[in-house]
């Protein structure tokens, strides 16, 4: 029995090392540098914004503090610089059988489809943690570099404002840095879930990450209905992660719905999207009748 499971380990570890492999693929490359991209670009405005205003209660106000990085990294997660990295390694490790016809040869080494799922799913959940700890590296940096900048060279802020070198903006705790992981964790699983579902359902790496991402998109335009935006998951996010009204289009790149009271309404609406795109996935993925057959 215990040369079994030692056998059963090895065989696990052998499946995670080569999905690990597939997020060096350049669509989840080109997918994190774009995400890197908008949360320095973003970050950046929202500081320059928060110091030449007083702002001192935005979020970008706290970025060259380590709560402060870790916070702004985390709601980048969970906005659009997220959703480019979880759609990204969602569609690498998951649509490469089934765009290349490989799928039922994989079947053949590791039987159980809904493991295998579970390992890619689990394979893109890390990687974008992984991006999470890049951020937060790199927007402590810019949040240093910018406040050493704007306060040797005041001339250079978007108003005639000064900043004090005593100034003193409101920084998160890390108790406020924990919450906002809890929350975001939900979002990034919510987007893996998508990009997986899109790559499974279409058969493809560029298909599904097109769709992924290009249905957020098309549905940009419906919150400016008043009606409609309740139902739409963008509100469902803004809600659940309270994300403040000016920080959106200013720190992080979002749509500005409206952050309102029922955030915990909105979490069971995102987890049940979450399950939908999970069945969807699992559904897809047992289509095949080798893969009916292997399960």
């Amino acid at each position: 029995m215990t040369a079994s499971h030692s056998r059963a380990s090895s065989r696990l570890r052998y499946v995670f090392l080569a999905e690990a492999r597939k997020l060096a693929a350049p669509v989840v490359l080109a997918a994190f540098a774009t995400a890197a991209l908008v949360a320095l670009i973003t970050s950046g405005r929202g500081y320059q914004l928060a110091v030449s205003r007083f702002q001192d209660t935005g979020l970008a106000a706290g970025l060259d503090s380590w709560p402060g990085a870790v916070a702004l990294a985390l709601r980048h997660l969970g906005t659009l610089a997220g959703l480019l990295a979880a759609v990204g390694a969602a569609v690498g490790v998951a649509g490469g059988e089934f765009e290349d016809g490989t799928w039922g040869l994989l079947l053949l080494r590791q039987p159980r489809v809904r493991r295998l799922l579970a390992v890619k799913f689990a394979t893109a959940v890390a990687a974008v943690g992984g991006l999470a700890a890049v951020l937060v590296l790199l927007l402590r940096a810019e949040g240093l570099a910018l406040a050493w900048h704007y306060r040797a060279h005041p001339a250079h802020l978007a108003t005639s404002a000064t900043i004090s070198p005593t100034w003193d903006p409101h920084t998160p705790s890390w108790g406020q840095a924990a919450t906002t992981l809890g929350s975001v964790l939900l979002v990034v699983l919510v987007y893996v879930a998508g990009g997986m579902a899109a790559a499974v359902v279409l058969r493809g790496v560029v298909p599904g990450a097109a769709v992924a991402l290009g249905v957020p998109v098309v549905f940009e335009p419906l919150v400016l209905i008043h009606p409609l935006v309740p139902y739409l998951p963008s509100t469902w996010i803004a809600g659940w992660l309270h994300l403040a009204n000016r920080d959106q289009y200013q720190t992080y790149l979002w749509n500005s719905a409206l952050s309102h009271a029922r955030s915990a309404l909105d979490g069971c609406q995102l987890a049940a999207l979450g399950l939908l795109c999970a069945g969807a996935t699992l559904v897809a993925a047992t289509r095949d009748r080798l893969a009916q057959t292997s399960d």
